[in-house]
């Protein structure tokens, strides 16, 4: 990411995990697809995150970005806090 910046990154992986999206969000990552997506699914996608779009197309993962935001923002008192390390500039950015 340092050496290009442009880059857009899209986590591929068998894994769907909510701590797996965190850490993506932390790494510079916009998108997160699961290995078994339909390939039109996956084609979609990076044409989607190329043009800009962020691309999180889980369960899992949509669960992951609301709770983070939810801890970040405290948007839903009451409820149980995600332990997951603050979000920086660039990750709400992206979010």
């Amino acid at each position: 990411m340092k050496l290009n910046p442009e880059t857009k990154i899209i986590l591929l992986t068998t894994f769907d995990i909510q701590q797996y999206v965190a850490d993506g969000i932390r790494a510079g990552a916009i998108g997160y697809l699961l290995k078994d997506s339909d390939t039109k699914v996956m084609l979609e996608g990076i044409r989607s995150v190329h043009q800009g779009a962020a691309l999180y197309q889980s369960t899992t993962a949509a669960k992951a970005i609301a709770q983070t935001l939810k801890q970040e923002d405290s948007l839903y008192p009451g409820e149980d806090a995600v332990e997951f390390e603050p979000l920086t500039e660039k990750e709400r950015e992206v979010l």
